[in-house]
């Protein structure tokens, strides 16, 4: 029953129809939301960090369980380098 309610919206009663925003797959059983946040910092002539001008982000990513298997195996890789 749970797995109905998320599939509709609770104002119209309809099937929210949505795909994973990386293979266009249809989302049908499960969704992964992934939120990454980042900004850039560069060291000024003062001394000090200052954040560079319009260089924060927030990009938000909603994809299938085979796209997520292969992201954390691309984060895995990059940050188990020996």
């Amino acid at each position: 029953m749970e797995f109905l309610a998320d599939m509709l919206d609770l104002q119209t009663k309809k099937e929210v129809k949505m795909n994973c925003t990386s293979c266009n797959k249809k989302l049908d059983t499960i969704k992964i939301k992934i939120k990454l946040a980042f900004s850039v910092d560069r060291f000024n002539e003062n001394g000090t960090w200052e954040n560079v001008p319009n260089s924060i982000g927030i990009p938000e990513e909603t994809i299938c369980e085979e796209c997520f298997d292969k992201f954390t195996d691309i984060i895995a890789e990059v940050f188990n380098k020996e």
